[in-house]
């Protein structure tokens, strides 16, 4: 399974993974090498959250620890292949 960034939407996007923006904006910063501004500029040009939101068949929140990241992935996956899980 492949966890998608927001410019991949674009390319029929089955599913996402979000965190809040403050916190997209520190990684793409720290990431990017590029400022606090340069970045707010990056995501204004692109879809708003909601946008994208409100055509991903599924999230995954990506805003906690990497074991509450893997078990959503997991529970995804078990989804997407029809696997009855208990959530």
């Amino acid at each position: 399974m492949a966890l998608y960034s927001p410019s991949f939407l674009y390319n029929s996007l089955i599913e996402k993974r979000i965190c809040d923006e403050d916190y997209q904006i520190k990684r793409a910063s720290q990431r990017d090498e590029k400022s606090k501004e340069d970045i707010i500029n990056i995501i204004k040009n692109q879809a708003t959250r909601e946008e994208r939101q409100s055509i991903a068949d599924e999230i995954i929140l990506n805003n906690s620890t990497l074991d509450d990241l893997k078990n959503q992935v997991i529970k995804v996956h078990q989804r997407l292949l029809g696997i009855n899980i208990n959530e």
